[in-house]
């Protein structure tokens, strides 16, 4: 019998601790997110960052700016490359594995139905996939190895390759999910929308309201 607690702190950051024979085994919280001032960029352009996350170690670090660029860094930011997806995007949240392989960059708003929702990458970045999944993503959380990934009311198990919806909201009128969190090895799950608390306790094959 697992005990789900949900710690909530407005605006939207919620953490989540699933708990078995009084022993805590899972610990998550909110997407790390960095704020610096000046992005990699051409002579007078002006670009700042937007989202910043970074590997455990501080090696790997990837960044998005606010005009939509993405960069990747495998030296602690002495230099970066940029990722060219080929098309434009917003500025979109940056959330990674402890590890750094596992990178996921996600998009709270579109100008065009084309751009993606979430694009990710199991190589620290050096190549990109686009997550089928539909509509923006508000939230990202994932466990300790990054292949359990929460993306709004979207669930994948097997780092993004195929994503099935949270039971039962996919038999619900679709809304946004503002907050979600994933427990450490990703059988615990927690989601807000529509003002409302959902829990899972078998890894998104069941849900109910908290």
């Amino acid at each position: 019998m697992r005990n789900l607690t949900i710690i909530l702190c407005l605006p939207f950051l919620l953490n989540i601790s699933c708990q078995k024979n009084h022993k805590d085994f899972s610990v998550i919280s909110t997407p790390r997110v960095y704020v610096a001032s000046v992005a990699p960029q051409k002579k007078n352009e002006l670009d700042n960052w937007y989202c910043l996350d970074t590997s455990s170690d501080g090696v790997k670090l990837v960044g998005t700016t606010t005009a939509g660029k993405i960069f990747v860094s495998h030296n602690s930011g002495i230099s970066w490359k940029k990722v060219d997806l080929g098309r434009p995007t917003t500025p979109g949240r940056v959330v990674m594995n402890s590890s750094g392989s596992n990178v996921y960059i996600y998009f709270n708003r579109k100008i065009h139905e084309s751009e993606p929702s979430l694009i990710l990458s199991v190589d620290g970045g050096d190549s990109w996939s686009v997550a089928n999944i539909k509509g923006v993503v508000y939230s990202v959380s994932l466990d300790r190895s990054g292949k359990t990934i929460l993306a709004g009311s979207y669930l994948s198990e097997n780092s993004g390759f195929t994503w099935k919806v949270v039971a039962p909201l996919v038999s619900q009128k679709p809304r946004p999910v503002l907050a979600t969190a994933v427990s450490t090895y990703g059988k615990c799950l927690a989601l807000i929308e529509a003002g409302k608390v959902f829990q899972s306790l078998d890894g998104g094959k069941s849900c109910s309201e908290f």
